[in-house]
């Protein structure tokens, strides 16, 4: 958001999915083989191979690659950037908080995760939802990712409820 402040003015609203995992620390992708940091040379090339190759063979090569390396972040330093990043975008934002598996099965661990974003996100001016009272474990295809057949559109039902309603 703050690499491209001209495409953030030009939107209505900015819809971010969080879930438990993004509160265990920073995320970043282990590979440029599965997730490419920059844009491919080809992208038809990197598509075609990715697909022949197939998910076992881009997971083993994805091992290989020794990735970007670790990021630690304090909760505070998370709070001063989520803080300076949404400021400029008052009352445009939207965050979804997105149950994985485990917290659709445990209702204290969901409580503590909401409990850490809210802290981590109280400098910032974003509308919150949590979707867990309108979710299903049905919805989930592994441990966090919607199903294509009901999820996704689960899932979208419910942001577009809530930019509609928040006008």
């Amino acid at each position: 958001m703050e690499l491209h402040p001209e495409v953030i003015s030009s939107v209505q609203t900015i819809v971010l999915i969080i879930n438990p995992d993004d509160f265990e620390g920073a995320s970043i992708w282990r590979s440029a083989v599965t997730h490419p940091t920059a844009r491919p040379w080809s992208v038809l090339w990197y598509w075609t191979n990715k697909t022949l190759l197939g998910f076992e063979t881009w997971r083993q090569l994805a091992a290989t690659d020794p990735g970007p390396g670790e990021i630690t972040l304090s909760n505070a330093t998370l709070r001063e950037i989520w803080s300076r990043v949404t400021t400029p975008i008052a009352g445009r934002m939207l965050v979804v908080l997105y149950p994985n598996r485990e917290a659709m099965n445990d209702v204290v661990f969901w409580e503590r995760t909401k409990t850490t974003a809210l802290s981590i996100m109280a400098g910032g001016s974003a509308r919150f939802v949590d979707i867990r009272p309108q979710w299903s474990t049905d919805y989930i295809a592994d441990s966090i990712h919607p199903t294509v057949s009901r999820g996704i559109h689960a899932l979208a039902d419910i942001v577009a409820q809530e930019i509609r309603e928040n006008k």
